[in-house]
């Protein structure tokens, strides 16, 4: 019977691709992009802009690689499709190792192409291993970063390919480190003769990713010269890589950059994407006119003044992500007329595809389809979820893992150079331990970035009982209760962290935001004060301070603060949505919903600069698009007595059933007391 309704929607929709090839940039990043665009060293992609759609695409938190493309790749956050980090415990508790395809819980887009009827090829996706026996071929992410032994075989498990007779002419592909030339170099590190590489190893690290890359690149073509298919998604996470190793030295320089180094290494970043644009032109002209090409990136990279400092971005590499990656959508099936795609995130890119092959979205999925930017798509209805379709999708027992997997260790040793985790402990139950303890930790990030506060309190209460003196399971707890209006619990945990943890920032930011729930934001400015002192370039606290000076009606200064937060970073939404109120005190409605939106385009799951984009809409007279603002805020559980009233009152007459519908859900809501989620 499922198989049948899986059929009967296909039949309903309208398919608007032939094929669809999908391509990653892991960390590709517009302020990198556009400048070469313009002076005309990315001419393949810069093509597919003038000619397509594209736009920011917002990320979600934790900022973490294997959570976010298995989030692409399923329009899933991370507590429903089960990646929540790096690595995971073996299940017989006697190691870890790399996350693997059989630890998603979710269907991936291919697996659901596959049960529809569709051949699809996939290349080096996060958290692919073992390759899955897809109708197509796989080619798992341990393929292009194996290792050689000491005859030079590669140390590649079977199973990280299919089928697997595809194997030897893939490894016959795979390109060495070492078969990069000095010569291969020299577009991006021109003074390259000067270095000597026993001293240096830059260009040792270099050489090795843009093997790893090519390899990437080699598998992908071949895939698609010699398969029948239809949709194809290849991951380079090169450009991230290559940002954690090289972005220290692109103009302008860092003062903790020398002159000699800078004048090495400055042209590395912008040589990394006009490669990748190379890469790019060969793809397209492997797939053919007759492709929609889709471009994403699963966040943003620093690359100006607002680099973090290199003792943070050591200490955290996340600090170095921007929250804003890129989408870019070519060919058939896409409204070229479109030439903006506005409030994406990461969430739409399996929707969207879904809605190219005629196929309906899960509701269980947090995206949504960019029907807006298709050509005339099918009103195709959404399933409650594709998890209950029954059919082939080539998934993989949980079993078939084996449990000794070639080129692990080298595999977790790469990850710990590029400073994603901290070097793992001898004691085998200590790295499961931490591991554990890591993965939770990023599942409560994951629920905090969904505004599921209470979700994520019981978590925490149970590893503040294993570890009762962790400052940072304190400190996110009292967040999550400051968040859910238990201010109380908050100020007693915040009392309880360490003095040295008293003096942080954030813990300072996290008592102004206390002080402005109990409405005193004359504290809270001094909070904030105290917290520029020892963070003086935070924009985060500079925004805050902004909302201070609303709070004491001092509309001239909180403009000023929020006016100088987009000086130093133009793409933060918390200081448009700032001004949304500046310019509502002041009666300037247009100009609050032109800065509601821009902070809606950067964080689409925004439920305050929704509520501000209803309210200016209001006043601007036009009902429909408040209605739809304000149900937006419903979505997402933000201030709900509010929105039931204003609802009621909008629909009004010329929807009594609806009016009468939000009346009823606001009395039911204030009799159940629930003012954590009904009330902000």
């Amino acid at each position: 019977m499922c198989s049948t309704l899986t059929l009967d929607y296909m039949n309903k929709g309208r398919r608007l691709c032939k094929k669809l090839l999908l391509i990653g940039w892991d960390a590709a990043d517009w302020q990198m992009i556009e400048p070469l665009m313009r002076a005309g060293n990315m001419p393949t992609l810069k093509k597919l802009v003038d000619e397509g759609v594209s736009g920011n695409l917002a990320t979600i938190r934790p900022i973490l690689s294997p959570m976010l493309w298995t989030s692409i790749a399923t329009g899933k956050r991370a507590d429903k499709h089960g990646i929540h980090g790096f690595l995971e415990p073996l299940p017989d508790g006697t190691n870890v190792r790399p996350v693997t395809s059989t630890s998603r819980t979710s269907k991936a887009v291919w697996n659901i192409l596959n049960q529809s009827g569709l051949r699809s090829n996939v290349v080096n996706w996060f958290a692919s291993y073992p390759a899955e026996p897809i109708n197509g071929s796989m080619v798992a992410n341990a393929y292009p970063d194996a290792q050689r032994d000491k005859h030079g075989k590669l140390k590649l498990p079977k199973d990280a390919i299919h089928p697997k007779e595809l194997f030897d002419e893939l490894v016959e592909l795979h390109l060495r480190g070492r078969e990069i030339s000095p010569d291969d170099i020299r577009p991006l590190i021109p003074r390259i003769d000067e270095i000597e590489v026993t001293k240096d190893n830059k260009p040792l690290t270099l050489a090795m990713l843009l093997a790893a890359a090519a390899s990437t690149q080699a598998a992908a073509t071949h895939l698609m010269e010699v398969n029948d298919w239809d949709f194809t998604a290849v991951y380079f996470p090169a450009v991230d890589h290559f940002g954690h190793h090289f972005m220290d030295f692109h103009p302008p320089r860092q003062p903790h950059v020398s002159d000699e180094d800078f004048e090495r290494y400055r042209h590395v970043m912008n040589g990394c994407y006009m490669f990748h644009d190379m890469l790019l032109n060969t793809l397209i002209q492997q797939a053919g006119e007759d492709t929609t090409v889709m471009i994403v990136s699963d966040h943003g990279f620093h690359s100006g003044a607002v680099r973090p400092a290199p003792e943070l971005a050591s200490k955290n590499p996340e600090s170095m992500h921007r929250h804003l990656g890129i989408a870019c959508l070519h060919g058939p099936g896409i409204n070229h007329a479109e030439k903006k795609l506005y409030g994406a995130t990461l969430l739409d890119v399996t929707p969207t595809i879904l809605a190219l092959f005629g196929l309906p979205a899960g509701l269980d999925m947090d995206g949504r389809p960019w029907l807006e930017v298709l050509n005339n798509p099918s009103k195709t209805e959404s399933i409650l979820s594709w998890e209950s379709i029954e059919g082939d999708t080539g998934q993989l027992p949980t079993e078939a893992v084996p449990r000794d997997i070639e080129g692990a260790e080298e595999a977790i040793q790469q990850l710990v150079d590029l400073g994603y985790i901290e070097p793992l402990s001898e004691d085998k139950q200590e790295r499961i331990q931490n591991t554990r303890l890591d993965l939770k930790t990023n599942l409560i990030r994951a629920l905090m970035d969904s505004t599921r506060f209470m979700d994520a309190i019981p978590l925490l209460e149970e590893l503040i009982e294993q570890k009762p003196d962790n400052d940072w399971f304190k400190l996110t707890l009292a967040e999550c209760y400051q968040r859910s209006h238990q201010t109380e619990k908050a100020k007693v945990l915040v009392n309880e962290l360490s003095e040295e943890a008293k003096k942080d920032s954030t813990v300072l930011s996290l008592m102004a935001n206390i002080a402005f729930s109990e409405k005193q934001p004359d504290r809270a400015f001094q909070y904030l004060l105290d917290a520029l002192k020892v963070n003086p370039h935070s924009v985060s606290i500079g925004c805050d301070l902004g909302r201070a000076h609303l709070q004491l009606g001092q509309i001239d200064e909180a403009e000023k603060a929020f006016l100088d937060c987009l000086k130093l970073d133009p793409s933060y939404a918390f200081a448009h949505n700032g001004l949304t109120s500046v310019y509502i005190v002041r009666e300037d409605f247009d100009k609050a919903a032109e800065h509601a939106l821009e902070a809606i385009d950067l964080i689409p799951h925004f439920p305050e600069a929704h509520f501000n984009l209803g309210l200016a809409l209001i006043k601007l007279g036009k009902r429909p698009e408040a209605i739809t603002a304000f149900e937006s805020c419903e979505n997402m559980r933000y201030n709900l007595l509010t929105i039931y009233k204003l609802l009621a009152k909008l629909h009004g007459k010329d929807d009594p059933n609806k009016a009468q519908h939000y009346k009823e859900l606001f009395r039911q809501t204030k009799a159940k007391g629930d003012l954590f989620i009904a009330d902000e």
